[in-house]
């Protein structure tokens, strides 16, 4: 199914950034389950295009999320009993171009706050905004109101924001100078994780 997918895609940028996201998915895989042989991983996608996880008889059932951009790409691999979303962006001018289509009055009250830094702030929110989609495995296909930020905390090393639609979430959003990294879980989980950038 994945080489069919990768054959299908047509493009051969869009390819090489679709392989490094299932190799990302198959390398979190593997770090969540280090005694998972990888030809056993097998990665189909839903309805809505999300990831689905095939781990064969013995798994117990895990989530994926996938993200890349032309330059990197990450995912997050956890038990469906915890679900976790995760996204990843090129800081751009474009998501500021976005307007009321994306960001409800509450998000740009809080995006004011980056006066200085426009552009890394509405990527943030975008990303944070694509990442707890992937969550909710609706993809982009709700209203962008949903995910409105309700709360934004600058914690020093990632900016920590909460939904106002889905409070028992949390997004972490960390600055990797040109991209940012969001992560979602529940609101009460600790997050503890590994970068791989090989």
């Amino acid at each position: 199914a994945e080489y069919t997918s990768l054959i299908n895609s047509g493009f051969e940028k869009r390819a090489i950034t679709w392989l490094a996201g299932r190799y990302a998915a198959k390398k979190a895989v593997m770090t969540l389950l280090p005694q998972i042989e990888p030809e056993r991983i097998a990665i189909d996608k839903g309805v809505f295009d999300f990831p689905v996880l095939t781990l064969g008889a013995g798994y117990k059932a895990h989530t994926l999320s996938i993200s890349h951009t032309p330059h990197l790409a990450v995912a997050v691999c956890s038990k469906e009993t915890h679900p976790v979303g995760v996204d990843i962006e090129m800081v751009s001018d474009k998501t500021i171009g976005f307007g009321s289509d994306i960001y409800t009055s509450h998000d740009l009250d809080l995006l004011s706050a980056f006066a200085e830094r426009r552009p890394y702030g509405y990527t943030a929110f975008w990303s944070a905004k694509e990442a707890i989609s992937k969550v909710l495995r609706t993809g982009l296909m709700s209203p962008f109101a949903l995910y409105e930020i309700a709360t934004m905390t600058d914690l020093g090393y990632c900016l920590k924001l909460t939904y106002s639609h889905f409070p028992q979430y949390q997004c972490l959003v960390y600055n990797l100078q040109n991209h940012v990294l969001s992560i979602v879980l529940p609101a009460r989980s600790k997050l503890s994780w590994q970068l791989n950038w090989k």
